[in-house]
């Protein structure tokens, strides 16, 4: 058993002063590599969240009668209130879409990094494919 140990260390020690690869290098890649990856999944979960919350806000105020818009501002009437208007109604589904398409997106760049760890042809054809892909939604 001591045998191996001495044989381990030997071999260990031989490594790193013939001058090869160092692994303290390739596990700070490998680390960033995970981490980039991490983050970009969170900012895609994140902006998908802030757009299901825009579009509920939407279908919130689409649904709300007149009548209780009328009540809420009579009773506000001190403070200054959002009138609820069209356009206001138009902004917050478009800021949904905003966060829809940058969430999308992300997961799109989350979904190639991904790839990353499994070496570089599978990211190739992740990326011809995900070019396809991209080009066929965007001329929808």
């Amino acid at each position: 058993f001591e045998n191996m140990i001495f044989l381990q260390n030997s071999a260990t020690c031989s490594n790193q002063t013939v001058g090869h690869f160092d692994s303290d290098d390739r596990s700070d890649l490998e680390f960033l590599i995970k981490f980039s990856i991490l983050m970009c999944f969170l900012a895609a979960f994140l902006l998908n969240v802030q757009s299901i919350r825009y579009y509920s806000h939407t279908d919130v105020l689409i649904n709300m009668s007149s009548k209780k818009t009328m009540t809420m501002r009579s009773l506000r009437n001190h403070h200054r209130s959002h009138v609820l208007s069209m356009e206001y109604v138009g902004r917050t589904m478009n800021r949904g879409s905003y966060f829809w398409s940058l969430g999308i997106r992300a997961f799109y760049l989350s979904f190639l990094l991904f790839h990353w760890i499994f070496g570089t042809i599978p990211r190739f054809l992740c990326c011809i494919l995900m070019g396809f892909l991209l080009s066929f939604l965007v001329l929808l």
